[in-house]
């Protein structure tokens, strides 16, 4: 603390400033990284769901609703399913806009940045309805080769 009627030997806010100023470029850097790998899922889904019409075209509406890809599930569950894990990419990608929108205010408060930082180590919308929740034993199980890749 500098006493009253005095000034600080040295410049303490400006540099924290700056500090602050880059890390949130680096936070904005990972939202633009994290954005185009949800374009990309996206994509994929769509070129799966390409897939399955033009297999339904070539090889039948049976094989493609009824027949099992691999073990037990047929390409169309495989499709509908994998669409279903787009929703919690878009609500993490969304929250996570928030969060730094928080932070990038010079005027948060110490606790609303250490909430902002928890919730986004928590990562709650893809906890329980990520990949990683829903998708890799199922693979694993499912699809041919899949712990080989």
């Amino acid at each position: 603390m500098v006493p009253a009627g005095t000034q600080p030997g040295s410049i303490m806010v400006s540099p924290k400033l700056d500090v602050m100023d880059e890390c949130i470029t680096l936070l904005d850097s990972v939202l633009v990284k994290l954005s185009k790998l949800l374009r990309r899922m996206s994509t994929v889904l769509d070129n799966m769901e390409a897939l399955m019409f033009e297999a339904e075209r070539l090889k039948g509406f049976q094989w493609c609703h009824e027949e099992p890809l691999w073990v037990s599930w047929p390409i169309e569950k495989f499709v509908l399913s994998l669409s279903e894990l787009t929703t919690p990419y878009h609500r993490s990608l969304a929250l996570h806009k928030e969060l730094v929108d928080i932070l990038r205010s010079h005027t948060v408060s110490f606790e609303d940045s250490r909430k902002a930082i928890n919730q986004w180590v928590e990562q709650p919308f893809l906890r329980d309805d990520g990949w990683d929740a829903k998708w890799e034993d199922l693979c694993e199980a499912e699809v041919e080769k899949w712990d080989t890749r």
